[in-house]
C-alpha cells in the first residue's frame, strides 16, 4: 500500500481493464439485463424504493440529480401519465365528492372543478370552492357546492 495512493493500486479514472475487455463486461451487462422480465425489473425498483424511504438529499445532491436528468429523452407523455395514475390513486381512495348544485356536475377535487367550469363560468376559482365546502362562504362565481358521498 503506498500512503499517497491509499489502497487503490491505481491513481484514479485509470482502469486495470483493456477496453476491448471493458466492452465486453459492459455488453454482457446490457444483455443480462435486456433478459430481465417486467415482474423482475418491478421487484428490483421496489427494493431500491424501499432502501431509499426517508433518505434525505442534500441540495448539492438535488441539483446534480437535476442536472443529470436535463435533454434526457423521455417517452411521450410521461409527467402526464404520472399525473393521470395519481388522479386515479386519488380517485380510490376519494369518500365523498363535490356537487354543483346549479349544474348537477359532480367533481373529486375543487381544482377538477375549477378546470372544467372555468369557461363557462370565469370568477370561479378553487379556493372559493373549498370555503363554501367548509361553511365560510355562499357562493363562488354564482355557484353553490356541496359533498355527497360515494355510493
Amino acid at each position: 500500500m503506498d500512503k499517497k495512493i491509499g489502497f487503490s493500486l491505481t491513481g484514479g479514472g485509470i482502469s486495470l481493464w483493456k477496453k476491448d475487455t471493458r466492452e465486453k463486461i459492459s455488453k454482457k451487462a446490457k444483455e443480462r439485463w435486456n433478459n430481465i422480465s417486467d415482474e423482475k425489473r418491478k421487484e428490483f425498483a421496489e427494493k431500491i424504493r424501499i432502501a431509499n424511504l426517508g433518505k434525505k438529499l442534500t441540495e448539492e445532491h438535488k441539483r446534480k440529480i437535476s442536472e443529470s436528468q436535463k435533454g434526457m429523452k423521455r417517452k411521450e407523455g410521461t409527467g402526464k401519465n404520472i399525473s393521470l395514475r395519481k388522479k386515479e390513486e386519488f380517485r380510490k381512495r376519494a369518500k365523498r365528492k363535490i356537487l354543483c348544485l346549479e349544474t348537477n356536475e359532480t367533481f373529486y377535487t375543487a381544482q377538477e372543478a375549477e378546470e372544467v367550469m372555468k369557461k363557462r363560468f370565469p370568477k370561479i376559482n378553487k379556493d372559493g370552492i373549498k370555503r363554501i365546502l367548509n361553511n365560510k362562504q355562499k357562493t363562488c362565481g354564482g355557484l353553490h357546492f356541496k359533498y355527497i358521498p360515494i355510493d
